[in-house]
């Protein structure tokens, strides 16, 4: 199961300020988020928010825009870590989505 993959009861991701920069096919954009996460059983509590910021470069194809690399950086979190599941609380810094990137 990868990290972090456990059976949510819902999730809130809210963006805001969302700034892009575009050159012909290519886009760079950077938004600000936060993520509400909530585990009904969860022990200490159901509820873990992150704050964070996205960082995105981005390409123009015949399809429309696509991410190419996605880099989250986690500002802050609130509540209960463990509604994330065992395995994301048990994972050393380096492994948790602090500083993540997709390609």
């Amino acid at each position: 199961m990868p990290l972090g993959a456990c059976p949510l009861d819902w999730t809130q991701h809210l963006l805001s300020n969302v700034m892009t920069v575009i050159e012909n096919d290519e886009a760079w954009t950077r938004s600000y988020f936060r993520a509400q996460h909530m585990r009904s059983g969860a022990r200490g509590g159901t509820i873990f928010t992150i704050s964070g910021t996205y960082e995105d470069e981005m390409t123009r194809t015949a399809q429309g825009w696509r991410i190419r690399v996605r880099q989250l950086l986690v500002t802050g979190t609130e509540g209960n870590q463990l509604v994330m599941g065992e395995r994301w609380v048990a994972s050393s810094v380096a492994e948790r989505p602090a500083d993540v990137s997709w390609q």
